[in-house]
């Protein structure tokens, strides 16, 4: 268990610069976040940012969307050159 007296958690980084060091050094663990937002605000792209994040230090993750197919996913996410099929064909 957590020691809630210090008002200290152990952090998990989000991946996305700036953003952790807004929210107090990153998410939680254990806790579950919502992201919500109108098309267009972010939120596939903040998601798979975190992914990507989690993949780079041997964390394995799944996204899981009920609107877009996956080959749209990954073709928007392209120009932000997460390597994002290499970590998918590695299966991280």
């Amino acid at each position: 268990m957590e020691d809630i007296s210090s008002g200290f958690y152990r952090r998990i980084s989000t991946g996305v610069k700036g953003l952790d060091d807004l929210i107090g050094g990153g998410l939680i663990p254990g806790r579950v976040y919502v992201v919500t937002g109108p098309p267009g605000s972010g939120k596939t792209t903040l998601g798979i940012q975190f992914l990507v994040e989690g993949a780079k230090n041997w964390e394995k993750g799944v996204y899981i969307s009920l609107v877009d197919d996956p080959k749209t996913i990954i073709q928007d996410m392209f120009h932000y050159k997460f390597n994002l099929l290499s970590f998918i064909r590695s299966k991280k």
